[in-house]
């Protein structure tokens, strides 16, 4: 179900961002193989680290714990980042470095979109693009979760019900909507600090609570 309700995540970035997804393919091939070098560190440390990855997620405290260090780099990253150039004029080292930064993101709470959109801010993209560019690669991972798992719910003959999952898929899709209205305004009024807020929050609820 978890990873079914996923498809309802790409589905909103493909629908919100399709004229950019268009230009994607016309005119702005060379981030295309930018988000192909963006992708591949945390597809590395998938395959090297699944299994370790795995149980790290059964320590609650953990998550929380690492919500506090999600609070702390997204204030960073609000407070220093600089917007000096485009995404497409950028060095192809920087998308590695946002892939570097999703890789990091593996670990329970550490969010993979603020990680990915903080290291834009850092590496001097104009925030516009990082937040584009950050759910781009949100969903080229999240494609792959699920050609990845679906093998495994295949194999096990896992039994769907059809209605739970459309209800999920269709809650999914309506939030991470919602989410990315909220990210982009957040982000180009030079706020994302607030999501700092609410991880830091979150992260000290956590910890007292487990």
């Amino acid at each position: 179900l978890t990873v079914v309700m996923h498809a309802g995540s790409l589905l909103d970035i493909v629908f919100y961002y399709w004229r950019s997804w268009l230009d994607l393919l016309r005119s702005r091939r060379r981030e295309l193989v930018l988000l192909v070098l963006a992708t591949l560190p945390a597809v590395i440390a998938a395959l090297l680290f699944k299994t370790k990855l795995e149980a790290l997620y059964a320590s609650p405290r953990l998550g929380a714990g690492l919500l506090l260090v999600t609070a702390a780099w997204l204030a960073i990253a609000d407070r220093l980042g600089r917007e000096r150039e485009e995404l497409l004029k950028a060095p192809a080292w920087k998308a590695v470095a946002m892939g570097l930064a999703q890789a990091g993101a593996l670990l329970p709470g550490i969010s993979r979109s603020g990680s990915t959109i903080g290291a834009g801010y850092l590496l001097g993209l104009k925030r516009e693009d990082a937040v584009r560019f950050s759910f781009f690669m949100g969903g080229v991972a999240i494609l792959g979760a699920l050609v990845f798992k679906a093998k495994d719910v295949v194999r096990a003959k896992v039994p769907l019900d059809p209605v739970t999952i459309a209800v999920g898929v269709a809650v999914t899709f309506a939030v991470s909507w919602a989410a990315i209205k909220v990210v982009e305004k957040l982000s180009a009024k030079g706020r994302f600090s607030w999501f700092a807020l609410y991880c830091a929050l979150a992260g000290v609820a956590g910890l007292l609570y487990f």
